[in-house]
């Protein structure tokens, strides 16, 4: 019996349609069962990222019982606080914690007081920041500090700060200056929350602030410099001879660390200063810009010590308020791990230990 063509095209065009029908049907399958397994794991990422963030917000709470033991009336590298960090491995992750102290570095926003703009923390920041640039590793095609003016980063953070709409020269920006932009903004006129802000004001490239950021701070209120956990150059700026802090004097072998630090495990360890007249005694400084401890009575006739210089205790101490815990942990198996990194300011004060701020990150 002979098939007529009409019917075989028939029986050839259900065919195709039944292959297109299996091919969809296929790809849907596909495309479901994909965005299935990106919704599982989704969910075990954020699961997972907040696993870890609980787990570095233990590293938090460790940091704040050690600190709820220590002895608040002289903070230094040899305390518990200040060793080494632990790390902790758990089943299926890790968790590391530091404890550093906030006031071993410079505060920005001790350029304004009371309300209006400090001068000596001004010109200290301007200090810090021109003996940065000295340091700072240059060639002749990457100069990082290239066109910029310690003094006028420092004015430029001054005018930041403060609450009015003058500008400070020279180098000093307002909002005329950076509403100019070709993204406009304004100054923050208020004290700086991070020390990211710097960002913002007017001459911090990315690549100063990299250099800058592990000197400088942004705490809440005005504070003092702890010299014994002090970078060794927050303490040069401390003077306008920024070469008259001696290393040796200061215990500590290594520059780049924290007063009392030594790389030799054979020598004795550096015994921490136990009051600022031990530290002033242990510089060469001048110290023009403070009243002298320990000074004679005034001489008949004598000129009266002039006002405008602070007392040591007005600038220095021996002890700290504010720490940064720095956490980091990692929870997951091997090949995919999530990581977050938690950074809490705690303070200190009157007894009590209580974070004043979180930041934190992912990897």
């Amino acid at each position: 019996m002979k098939i007529s063509s009409h019917h075989s095209t028939q029986r050839g065009v259900a065919l195709i349609t039944a292959l297109l029908v299996i091919a969809l049907v296929t790809a849907a399958a596909v495309a479901m069962a994909t965005r299935q397994q990106l919704d599982i794991r989704r969910t075990a990422n954020t699961l997972q990222r907040d696993q870890a963030y609980v787990y570095a917000e233990g590293a938090e709470i460790m940091a704040r019982a050690v600190l709820a033991k220590d002895d608040a009336t002289n903070d230094h590298k040899e305390e518990d606080w200040a060793k080494s960090g632990v790390t902790i491995p758990f089943q299926g992750g890790l968790l590391t914690g530091t404890l550093e102290d906030l006031q071993g570095r410079f505060n920005v926003n001790n350029v304004l007081k009371n309300g209006t703009v400090y001068t000596p923390d001004v010109q200290r920041l301007a200090r810090l920041l021109a003996i940065l640039k000295g340091k700072s590793q240059k060639t002749q095609d990457d100069d990082v500090w290239k066109n910029a003016e310690p003094g006028d980063l420092a004015n430029a953070v001054a005018d930041w700060i403060d609450g009015d709409s003058i500008v400070t020269p020279p180098g000093g920006a307002e909002d005329s200056d950076y509403l100019q932009l070709e993204r406009p903004y304004r100054a923050g006129n208020a004290p700086m929350s991070a020390t990211s802000e710097l960002l913002l004001v007017r001459g911090f490239t990315p690549a100063i602030y990299r250099e800058v950021a592990p000197y400088v701070t942004a705490l809440p209120e005005h504070t003092l410099i702890n010299v014994n956990t002090a970078r060794f150059d927050v303490l040069r700026a401390l003077d306008k001879t920024d070469t008259c802090v001696d290393v040796s004097k200061l215990g500590r072998e290594d520059v780049s660390s924290p007063v009392g630090a030594t790389t030799d495990s054979t020598k004795a360890k550096p015994v921490p200063f136990t009051s600022l007249n031990d530290f002033v005694m242990a510089t060469t400084c001048a110290f023009d810009d403070f009243k002298k401890l320990n000074q004679p009575p005034a001489v008949a006739g004598a000129p009266p010590v002039q006002s405008q210089l602070e007392d040591f205790d007005a600038v220095l101490s021996i002890n700290t308020n504010f720490f940064q815990v720095n956490a980091y942990a990692e929870v997951g198996p091997e090949d995919h791990r999530v990581r977050v990194k938690l950074y809490s300011v705690l303070q200190r004060k009157t007894g009590k230990i209580a974070a004043i701020s979180r930041a934190q990150g992912f990897e």
